[in-house]
């Protein structure tokens, strides 16, 4: 696959020895290949097809430009272990989507890469939606105004969430692209502290350990109560609060949230307690539990409530219609979390 400034030029080939012509003839951007394809025409498939194509593009004697993304596609996934010279390896099934969106992700990884980060080597944070990325420029704008230029908050409108950014960053952490200062260009993904977000921070650490060249390239950072001190006294009663976007938002917020009719009641479940036991579940209701903890209804309101999904834009919207003091103080808590991130990413001095 080669892309232009607003078109993909796809080319196909049916075996081992058309792929190589083609590679010697054009340069791509992307290479998907089958794992079990045939060497020449005419021939059966053979099991490590994919294998040799690989292994052949990086002799001197082939003469082909290698692309910059080599991915494995396979409906059998029990031989993908042995692909280790491809680059990455999705598993085909036609019931299952999960192949596309990852392709969805590279090609739109790519357009972006292509279009601006080489031309413009700048760091990017990936973020997992609309709303997240409109709070987190906010809050560059509020707190850190010199750093607008210096790095770019990226998302999907479509399919984002944890395992987007997850995708993203393990995609980054394969490029390996070196910036203007001869180092390797930075990224970093921000992730809700909930369930789906900790597992996906997990995968890519998973996908890409910890001792490969790949980690020194992007980090990741989750919302977390060290930055919302708000919510500090709710994790001294006890309570393990997944912590989202909104969470990270001023009580003062919440609480007009709530007069707004903005929130709905969260769903408690003993997976937020750290010590189960001192619940008497016999005698009391969960919410009778947190109530006994005796926190200020400026933290039980966390706990006790969230915001309703439908109304997370109208949220944003209304911060964003406040007078710029208001502003800083609903999101406070993003100005140590951007410090943090602009340090990690190399364009914060922390001496400074």
């Amino acid at each position: 696959m080669s892309s232009s400034t607003n078109r993909i030029e796809i080319r196909q080939a049916s075996n081992v020895q058309e792929a190589l012509e083609a590679m010697r003839l054009y340069h791509f951007h992307l290479l998907i290949t089958d794992l079990l394809m045939p060497l020449r025409k005419g021939e059966q498939c053979v099991a490590n097809g994919g294998n040799y194509l690989v292994k052949e593009m990086y002799k001197s004697r082939s003469k082909v430009s290698i692309p910059l993304y080599i991915v494995g596609l396979t409906g059998n996934f029990e031989i993908a272990s042995e692909f280790s010279n491809i680059w990455n390896v999705w598993k085909y099934e036609p019931e299952n989507i999960e192949w596309e969106n990852q392709l969805r992700d590279l090609i739109f990884h790519i357009v972006k890469i292509n279009g601006k980060i080489v031309k413009e080597k700048i760091e990017t944070l990936f973020v997992e939606g609309e709303t997240d990325k409109i709070i987190v420029d906010l809050a560059i704008k509020l707190f850190h105004p010199s750093f607008e230029n210096k790095v770019v908050v990226e998302l999907t409108k479509y399919g984002g969430g944890s395992s987007w950014v997850e995708r993203q960053l393990v995609i980054w952490g394969k490029t390996l692209f070196i910036g203007s200062n001869g180092k390797y260009l930075q990224s970093v993904g921000l992730f809700d502290n909930d369930m789906a977000g900790q597992k996906s921070m997990t995968d890519v650490e998973t996908q890409i350990p910890l001792d490969t060249a790949g980690r020194e390239t992007f980090s990741m950072f989750r919302h977390d109560q060290k930055y919302a001190r708000h919510l500090i006294p709710i994790f001294k009663g006890g309570i393990i609060l997944p912590i989202t976007l909104e969470e990270m938002f001023s009580p003062e917020c919440w609480i007009h949230a709530r007069t707004r009719g903005w929130l709905k009641k969260r769903k408690l479940s003993e997976d937020l307690l750290q010590d189960p036991g001192r619940w008497d579940r016999t005698n009391q209701s969960l919410t009778e539990y947190t109530n006994s903890l005796n926190l200020p209804e400026e933290n039980l309101i966390y706990i006790q409530e969230k915001i309703d999904d439908s109304q997370k834009v109208t949220l944003v919207n209304y911060i964003q219609s406040l007078p710029k003091e208001e502003q800083r103080g609903i999101l406070c808590a993003f100005e140590p979390l951007l410090k943090d991130i602009f340090v990690r990413l190399g364009i914060y001095n922390i001496t400074s």
